[in-house]
């Protein structure tokens, strides 16, 4: 699951809309479609000075539209997550990967590689949402494939749930990936990864991987008022 940009949209152009209240539409639109924008990105995407954009991005702040984290990021807020579930119609994985969105974002520009959410389906895992690194070398295609629960790093982080899993080669011979299990009604079902070209699995860079994705389970989890196995 990819989020939708506004310029993927195309809408008509109607005068007797306030510019104002146009702008404030464009912006809700910008951060929702990327996952996770500064107030700077936002406003040079619609054209628009940081004081007036950051203005207008308080005004949806402060109805639940959007929230902004601790570094100074927009993502979508508990009113739209809330909207977007009711739209799920009880689909849980929908709800699960929509919800999931905005962390693979954060998980992703940390570090620098790709992620994932992956959920088991029988004997399979099939991968259904992903943020993806603005590295020019990096792993893409997943999306929606049902791959083998025992040869994916998914596989083992389900089996082995409160810690990371480190695997290399088990589906392509020159990727890698460390994976977490998401814990409470989730636990043996659904985990992040994050999966990448091989040669950038080393001692060094495995234990911040594995750093960085606890954060991101626990942050989910937080979200998710789910328990988290310690």
């Amino acid at each position: 699951m990819t989020a939708l940009s506004p310029h993927d949209i195309v809408t008509s152009v109607d005068p007797s809309v306030p510019r104002s209240i146009a702008r404030v539409f464009d912006l809700f639109e910008t951060v929702v479609g990327r996952g996770s924008c500064s107030l700077t990105e936002a406003a040079v995407e619609v054209e628009l000075t940081p004081t007036t954009a950051r203005r207008y991005l308080q005004a949806l702040v402060a109805r639940g539209y959007i929230e902004r984290d601790a570094d100074g990021a927009y993502t979508a807020g508990p009113a739209v997550r809330a909207l977007a579930e009711a739209l799920d119609d009880g689909d849980e994985v929908a709800a699960l990967a929509r919800r999931a969105q905005p962390h693979l974002e954060r998980l992703a520009s940390a570090a620098g590689e790709s992620a994932y959410l992956g959920v088991i389906d029988d004997d399979s895992i099939v991968y259904v949402a992903t943020a993806q690194t603005e590295r020019a070398i990096r792993h893409v295609g997943w999306i929606g494939q049902r791959l083998p629960h025992e040869r994916t790093a998914i596989g083992a982080a389900l089996a082995a749930p409160g810690t990371p899993v480190f695997r290399s080669g088990g589906l392509e011979a020159d990727i890698s990936a460390v994976s977490h299990g998401l814990p409470g009604v989730w636990a043996g079902t659904a985990a992040i990864s994050i999966v990448g070209p091989a040669h950038r699995f080393d001692d060094e860079s495995i234990p911040h991987f594995e750093a960085e994705l606890t954060r991101a389970i626990d942050a989910l989890s937080d979200d998710l008022r789910l328990e988290v196995l310690r």
